[in-house]
């Protein structure tokens, strides 16, 4: 044995408790507790699907058809190719499963805001920024307003102006459109290039970007137009409910207000225009202005009627007022 060895004593290193005898337990001397706090791992974002819960709503033939429907009712809004539309009948049909399979019902309100969402992600296809396909679907209404005042189309260059516009006013401006997006896009379906600007058809938005000329719309004949036909083209249109207005003031703003789509027009190309124009609705706010203006412009040649729709129903007046032709 080496001369620095010591001799063990078995006394001083005990094997086990006193209470049971055990050995390898820390019983003889009191523990701290631990410094080191053990965390959650981080969740994955590829979460698996766990136990399917049961819920109530639409069958699965119901959800299908209400569906297929649904993103095909959107296709031929915004102009979806078949490839896309049957691709986002596949996205939306898995959505709803995963929505389902996490206790979700599925009825029909949420389908269609499901399709809507889903059918938008084409519509703006998978390089256009979500802020030029908006910008986009503004200059459109920018051109329609323009061609109703002014009754031609916009050249390449009041386009760019129109375009500079939007993306100079653009409301967050850490996120604004590219710079001439709507030379950038070349397609984005629910404004597509090769397809009609004004709702006749004949122009393209193509055409109008490229300086081409076009004839105006051909003009609604209004005198095969009832006004019965006119007041439910208006709750189709979803123009915002009018306000209250008396008989007399009614009668006055319809002789105060003689072109109300073309002071629409001017509202929403920034040019001057008759406040008057508004008061159906009585004192709108800029942005539930463009809401209207954006409505009517819609409209299209109806746009005057739709006002004056819009008068009666504040007057309380059925819907007889029609103008059979516009003022020169």
């Amino acid at each position: 044995m080496s001369k620095n060895a010591t001799t063990f004593d078995e006394s001083l290193h005990p094997r086990g408790n006193q209470a049971t005898g055990h050995a390898g337990q820390f019983a003889v001397k009191e523990q701290s507790a631990s410094e080191v706090t053990l965390q959650e791992r981080p969740r994955s974002r590829y979460r698996r699907l766990g136990p399917k819960r049961t819920v109530e709503g639409l069958s699965d033939a119901e959800v299908f058809d209400v569906a297929r429907r649904q993103i095909f009712n959107y296709a031929s809004k915004w102009g979806l190719s078949g490839s896309d539309r049957d691709e986002a009948l596949g996205d939306l049909l898995l959505d709803l499963a995963a929505k389902q399979h996490n206790g979700k019902a599925i009825s029909g309100a949420l389908i269609n805001v499901s399709a809507r969402a889903v059918a938008s992600r084409y519509v703006n296809g998978p390089h256009i920024r979500h802020e030029d396909a908006k910008a986009m679907t503004m200059l459109k209404t920018d051109a329609d307003a323009f061609r109703e005042l002014y009754g031609r189309a916009p050249s390449a260059h009041e386009i760019d102006g129109m375009a500079a516009h939007i993306r100079e006013n653009w409301h967050d401006r850490n996120h604004r459109p590219s710079d001439r997006f709507h030379r950038r896009i070349e397609d984005t379906r629910a404004v597509s290039l090769d397809r009609s600007v004004f709702d006749d058809g004949s122009d393209t938005l193509g055409d109008t970007l490229a300086g081409e000329e076009t004839t105006p719309l051909a003009h609604v004949d209004l005198s095969q137009v009832t006004g019965q036909q006119l007041d439910q083209a208006f709750t189709r249109s979803r123009i915002p409910a009018p306000a209250v207005l008396s008989i007399g003031r009614a009668a006055d703003l319809r002789s105060q207000v003689s072109e109300p789509a073309r002071e629409i027009a001017r509202f929403r190309t920034g040019a001057l225009y008759n406040p008057q124009v508004f008061e159906p609705w009585g004192n709108p706010d800029d942005e539930a202005r463009k809401r209207i203006a954006d409505r009517l412009i819609a409209t299209g040649d109806l746009a005057d009627q739709m006002w004056h729709i819009a008068v009666d129903r504040a007057s309380g007046v059925p819907a007889t007022h029609i103008k059979t032709s516009k003022a020169a």
